[in-house]
């Protein structure tokens, strides 16, 4: 595993259900990364949840959007297959990076995402939250 502080950016999926217990994690993870001394950005979605947790937290990130009045309901997995294509994009650039997957027992796509994060050679972390 890379040590946290030579990564170039992290790939952040999870749960939609905001939770302070969700805030706490995404707050945790920019700590372990070296709060603003780290100099890499997130790679994240435009959803509610965690990827809008991000976005409060980590002052520097790149966000996917999947048009909804083009893919209606199948959005979350299209932004879910971009979010992967740009990182093995990154990934192809010999820039370093580390997935982290913040599911709830709820979580589909954000196991949908996870995948996709691994099939273009991501390694992703899971930290559930909640039981």
């Amino acid at each position: 595993m890379l040590i946290r502080s030579e990564l170039d950016f992290v790939a952040i999926t999870g749960t939609h259900r905001w939770s302070d217990a969700a805030v706490g994690y995404i707050m945790d993870l920019y700590d372990e990364l070296g709060g603003r001394e780290w100099g890499g950005f997130a790679v994240v979605g435009c959803a509610e949840g965690i990827d809008e947790i991000t976005r409060e937290i980590f002052p520097r990130f790149w966000e996917i959007k999947a048009p909804w009045e083009i893919v209606g309901r199948s959005a979350g997995n299209v932004r879910n297959g971009a979010i992967a294509g740009g990182v093995g994009e990154l990934l192809r650039r010999d820039w370093r990076g580390q997935g982290y997957a913040f599911p709830d027992a709820k979580s589909r796509g954000t196991w949908d995402c996870k995948a996709k994060l691994i099939s273009v050679g991501l390694p992703v972390e899971v930290r559930m939250i909640g039981p």
